[in-house]
C-alpha cells in the first residue's frame, strides 16, 4: 500500500447559501400572492432552490496523492474514487487559472478540438492540471497550492521523472 503524500477535502462555501437564500426570498410571496396557481409555482421554485442549496451543500471534492497517482471522488457524483495513474501523465504542474477559463465551480467537460478537459473545483482558482499521454487534460481544484505542489515534487524525486 502507498503512503499518501497530499490529502484534501473541500467543500463547497456558498453555493447551498446562494439558493437557501432565494428560497427565502419566495417565501413571503407564497404569503402575499392569493392566486393558487401563482402560489403553486412559487412553492415548485422554492422547493427546487432547497433541493439545490441541499445538493450544493453535500458538494464535497477529495483528492488524495501518493505514488501510483492522485485520486479524486466529488461527492454526491462519485461512489468511489477516480485514479489517474502517473505512468498515464506526460505532465503536471500547480497552477492557477481565472473562473472564465474553467467556467465556474463543479464538475465540468470543456471539448477543444482532438481532446477534452474535465475539470473538478468547488471554490477558488487554484488547480492541479494534468496531461494525459492520451492527450486528455484533467484539473483538480485545490486550496492547498502549496502542500499539493510540494507532494508533486516529492512524487516526481520518488519516480524519478519529470512531470
Amino acid at each position: 500500500m502507498n503512503k499518501i503524500l497530499f490529502s484534501e477535502q473541500q467543500k463547497s462555501k456558498s453555493g447551498a447559501w446562494i439558493f437557501f437564500g432565494l428560497h427565502l426570498l419566495c417565501t413571503p410571496f407564497m404569503v402575499i400572492v392569493k392566486d393558487s396557481e401563482a402560489t403553486l409555482a412559487l412553492m415548485i421554485v422554492s422547493g427546487l432552490f432547497v433541493a439545490l442549496a441541499a445538493l450544493f451543500w453535500m458538494m464535497r471534492l477529495d483528492t488524495e496523492m501518493n505514488r501510483e497517482g492522485v485520486s479524486i471522488k466529488f461527492a454526491p457524483f462519485h461512489r468511489s474514487f477516480r485514479q489517474y495513474l502517473w505512468k498515464d501523465v506526460s505532465k503536471a504542474v500547480v497552477l492557477k487559472h481565472s473562473l472564465g477559463k474553467t467556467g465556474g465551480w463543479g464538475v465540468k467537460y470543456k471539448f477543444q478540438s482532438h481532446n477534452y478537459q474535465k475539470i473538478y473545483s468547488v471554490w477558488g482558482n487554484k488547480y492541479l492540471r494534468i496531461q494525459l499521454n492520451s492527450g486528455r487534460t484533467i484539473l483538480i481544484g485545490t486550496q492547498r497550492d502549496m502542500e499539493m505542489e510540494a507532494a508533486l515534487n516529492k512524487v516526481m524525486k520518488l519516480n524519478n521523472n519529470e512531470y
